[in-house]
């Protein structure tokens, strides 16, 4: 109980002294946690954007391949 008393003192006492020293730091945190989470926004974007490039080129593929492949079985076998 002691132990709380004179921390909760020593807190009072030592606040004003050590808030104006480590609000600048805190400030920049803030500023670098920011910034990293528009970065991760960002890279995330970009990359649903080249898995939505990429999932679209192979559906082009396939569709291109199934048309080929169609095109091949209708034209009639060629006789040398």
């Amino acid at each position: 109980m002691l132990i709380a008393v004179i921390s909760f003192l020593a807190g009072l006492f030592f606040a004003p002294i050590l808030r104006p020293l480590i609000k600048p730091f805190f400030i920049e945190i803030i500023k670098f946690s920011y910034s990293a989470v528009e970065e991760a926004k960002k890279a995330t974007a970009k990359a649903k954007e080249d898995l939505a490039d990429a999932v679209a080129t192979a559906e082009r593929g396939i569709v291109e391949e199934a048309k080929n492949k169609e095109g091949e079985e209708n034209t009639p076998p060629k006789h040398h």
